[in-house]
């Protein structure tokens, strides 16, 4: 298997946590180091696509409507952007009609595997929908055609959580949950408050679970009000000193 071929899935159990923004800033520094990144944006919201610069309504719905393919744009040197999908109503919509119609599914596949293979990628950095499992039904058909192009692609999952203890718990029950589709790397407690109590009772609770159940990324990251702009979507062009983190124990679980 190529080792230096990597598809991280960014997973959270709930809303509100930073996974898309975490999703954003790993994409654009891990280009920024020179390595080729495709970043998927699966999640129906698509704030991660729109903060790169893509609005599309995704590729999805160009596959029931055609038009044009404004779903995938390589958006900075070796950072290419794909929304998947569109609002969660026009998803469920989309997916029943597309469903119904196999030539629709398989014209879906052949565009997507283009993609895919459009360019020797690194990394393929996927922003998923809240609480996202292998059951879910854009999940079981983006996989299946996701591997049918790229089957030597190796598979983790990246779980992002808040401070709270019950955060904390689900989040961790989450990954537990998950493993039968994502080998779990790690756990990132994001906007932890500044306060040494706060940071020192999420620093024993990693060192409890997720260092001693031998992942490899176990990160609390102290909140940082710079990264958010309040429009809903991360601001990509922020410099991140916790994701720069993220992207050293990356390539070095990578490499």
């Amino acid at each position: 298997m190529d080792i230096n071929s990597v598809r991280v899935e960014i997973l959270g159990v709930k809303g509100g946590v930073g996974k898309t923004t975490i999703a954003v800033h790993l994409s654009k520094d891990l280009a920024t180091q020179g390595k080729r990144v495709l970043f998927i944006d699966k999640d129906f919201n698509g704030w991660g696509s729109s903060a790169l610069g893509v609005t599309s309504r995704g590729l999805l719905w160009w596959i029931a409507n055609g038009g044009p393919k404004d779903f995938v744009r390589e958006v900075r040197r070796n950072l290419t952007v794909l929304r998947l999908y569109p609002t969660s109503p026009e998803f469920y919509d989309l997916m029943l009609r597309i469903h119904k119609k196999t030539e629709l599914m398989s014209e879906g596949g052949k565009v997507y595997k283009e993609i895919l293979t459009s360019e020797e990628f690194d990394y393929c950095i996927v922003d998923n929908p809240v609480n996202t499992s292998s059951e879910d039904e854009g999940t079981k058909h983006e996989i299946q055609f996701f591997f049918m192009a790229k089957p030597r692609e190796r598979l983790v999952g990246l779980f992002v959580s808040d401070p709270s203890s019950a955060g904390l718990r689900a989040t961790w029950e989450y990954l537990k949950g998950n493993r039968s589709w994502v080998d779990p790397i790690g756990i990132v407690v994001n906007m932890i408050p500044p306060l040494p109590d706060e940071v020192e009772r999420v620093r024993r609770w990693l060192k409890e679970n997720c260092v001693r159940e031998g992942l490899r990324i176990c990160e609390g990251l102290e909140f940082d009000d710079r990264l958010y702009d309040y429009r809903n979507f991360a601001n990509p062009e922020i410099e991140w000193e916790g994701s720069r983190k993220l992207v050293k124990l990356l390539n070095e679980m990578v490499n």
